[in-house]
């Protein structure tokens, strides 16, 4: 994932900031930002439905595909809610 995807996830889910102040914050337009956003989840989506399918030889139906995308939507809000509290206990 580009270094600006991996911005984008950071002050959305680690800075909790909406997309209107990234939006502010990176000179770009709220919808940019939710579409940045949409198409980064939907990229890591496919990526472990693919990796889901080619290891684990899950069925990819609609209510498996929609379980994974919660279980992101989750892992990422704990993956940099945790790397945001861990880089303010080092300042």
């Amino acid at each position: 994932m580009i270094r600006n995807k991996k911005t984008l996830l950071a002050l959305y889910y680690g800075q909790q900031l909406t997309q209107q102040q990234i939006a502010q914050q990176l000179e770009i337009k709220q919808y940019t930002v939710s579409r940045r956003l949409s198409s980064t989840k939907e990229i890591l989506l496919k990526a472990i439905a693919q990796w889901s399918q080619e290891t684990l030889h899950i069925s990819l139906t609609s209510p498996a595909v929609q379980q994974m995308s919660l279980v992101l939507e989750e892992w990422l809000q704990v993956q940099y809610d945790t790397k945001s509290a861990l880089s303010q206990e080092h300042r």
